[in-house]
């Protein structure tokens, strides 16, 4: 078998010697197939791909949807990067040009230990208040999708409905897990019992 051109190329391709009745069989005719590479990498020992692929799915940013991780790995690389370059002042928000918001930088570099402390302090709903502004926003090209039906070609379409910083992170809000709200209606003295009902908070 003889090979011709670069192995690892996708069209790599591969002569096999086949007979031809008409001449001698150590003879042949080639003939030319496309084989498929087999690549491999001695790096790779473990489950690193299984590892890339599950971890590409998690981080992806879908253009339909909420991928709740997704939005959280990028809101805090967000925060860090604001506060690594001292934008969490009023004299950037103060700012109106869009040329010295872009360039200002005050290289406080303190982004790491402010992380960590929103990650203490802080449950997600006051997270998102706080932190989902219309510059991450306009950052990650975020809006709210709406979907309408399309009665002449009788499918769904999605479409943007609103790219206003309120109107994102009031669906974010309306995602998040609200535990049940419990309430004591009888309390029953001398017996250590009562009646309770349970019921789900609309807000948190």
């Amino acid at each position: 078998m003889d090979e011709i051109g670069n192995p690892y190329h996708p069209h790599h391709l591969v002569i096999f010697s086949a007979p031809d009745p008409d001449q001698d069989h150590e003879r042949g005719v080639g003939v030319l197939l496309a084989c498929p590479p087999v690549l491999k990498d001695e790096r790779i020992k473990g489950h690193e791909t299984d590892f890339a692929k599950v971890n590409a799915s998690v981080t992806a940013m879908p253009k339909v949807g909420l991928n709740p991780y997704a939005l959280g790995l990028r809101l805090f690389e967000h925060i860090e990067e604001m506060e690594n370059k001292g934008r969490f002042s009023l004299d950037y928000f103060r700012l109106h040009d869009a040329v010295a918001r872009k360039t200002f930088d005050r290289k406080k570099n303190t982004g790491r230990d402010v992380i960590f402390s929103v990650r203490e302090n802080m449950e997600d709903f006051s997270f998102i208040n706080t932190f989902v502004d219309q510059e991450f926003m306009d950052r990650h090209r975020l809006f709210l999708a709406g979907k309408r039906f399309n009665p002449q070609r009788s499918t769904w379409q999605y479409y943007i409905k609103s790219r206003k910083v309120a109107d994102y992170r009031q669906m974010i809000i309306n995602t998040l897990y609200h535990p049940p709200d419990i309430r004591v209606i009888e309390e029953r003295p001398g017996t250590g019992s009562c009646i309770w009902t349970t019921g789900s908070r609309t807000n948190p």
